[in-house]
């Protein structure tokens, strides 16, 4: 198993009518998030000029840590959200590199 912090970069895209539904449901998926013993970060961005537009900063002690999160239930069940309003969610995992100076 791969003990490295890794990050996600998630893009989700949201329709206008479900903008501040996800909010609320973002909202609710950060704040058990961020009790998760393995998680590091957990930020969410909004485009500078498509309201519909975010990406969430994510970062997590390990793979393991990410797996956790991935499989927990208010994971599960704001993927569910995304799902049900015709939204998308593209989610990308990235190790970091240290370069030397």
């Amino acid at each position: 198993m791969d003990h490295r912090p890794i990050t996600v970069l998630a893009f989700p895209t949201v329709a206008p009518d479900w903008h501040d539904r996800f909010l609320q449901a973002f909202d609710a998926l950060a704040r058990h998030t961020l009790a998760e013993p393995g998680c590091l970060s957990f930020q969410l961005h909004a485009h500078a000029t498509d309201a519909g537009r975010f990406v969430v900063h994510e970062v997590f002690a390990d793979k393991a840590a990410l797996d956790a999160h991935t499989a927990a239930p208010h994971t599960r069940e704001f993927i569910d959200f995304i799902n049900i309003t015709g939204s998308t969610l593209s989610c990308q995992p990235w190790y970091r590199l240290d370069l030397p100076a």
